[in-house]
């Protein structure tokens, strides 16, 4: 098991996603507002986000295909109608501005020459956000000192990952082909987490009772 796998599940509450969802509404850069949208709405990876390109969406921005960081399969995906529209109206305003045909590009302050949005600008942006919400739980410590915290762009992969599991009415096997797990067990140990922390207080007070 290397550093980065503790074994620890990264989850989400549905009033930390509220918190999240009002703090990236407020943000000052379309593009990094759009590209966390997709990250919270479509559980996608950071780096598979930020190499989104206008041709890898449909005319209407109703389907998204991609490949995916680490089975390096195609995925094609829908866009939720709410989506779609935020998408749609993002590129018909900012098109201009996004280089190389980049829909999500590096930098809206500073007009920098990046052709697109770098994770380490996510992981700065989750940094102030878990700031300025108090979401600073950490969920492990490396050897080498190294914080890893509960919320991160990958806890948004797990959030989008246990609402299309609900969605779906408990079905396992369709929210690992939404997501695209290579494996169903993959899917299970993060669904079957996220289940026990939201159930632990009944069953601790139960257990006793």
């Amino acid at each position: 098991m290397s550093r980065y796998e503790t074994g620890y599940i990264k989850y989400l509450t549905d009033d930390e996603f509220k918190k999240i969802r009002q703090y990236v509404e407020k943000l000052q850069s379309p593009s990094m507002r759009m590209c966390l949208k997709v990250l919270m709405y479509l559980g996608l990876r950071s780096s598979e986000a930020i190499a989104l390109k206008r041709q890898n969406f449909n005319k209407n921005f109703s389907k998204l295909v991609y490949t995916m960081l680490k089975s390096r399969k195609v995925k094609e995906r829908h866009v939720p109608a709410f989506l779609r529209h935020e998408l749609a109206a993002y590129h018909r305003q900012w098109h201009h501005r996004c280089i190389d045909g980049f829909l999500f590009f590096s930098s809206y302050r500073n007009q920098s020459k990046g052709s697109h949005i770098k994770r380490s600008s996510i992981g700065l942006k989750f940094r102030d956000m878990r700031r300025k919400l108090g979401l600073l739980q950490s969920y492990y410590t490396t050897k080498n000192g190294i914080t890893l915290h509960r919320i991160s762009p990958h806890t948004l992969r797990h959030y989008a990952l246990y609402k299309y599991y609900k969605a779906a009415g408990n079905d396992l096997i369709a929210a690992r082909d939404i997501i695209g797990h290579v494996k169903v067990e993959t899917t299970a140990k993060y669904i079957k987490s996220v289940e026990l922390i939201s159930q632990e207080e009944f069953i601790v007070e139960k257990a006793f009772a």
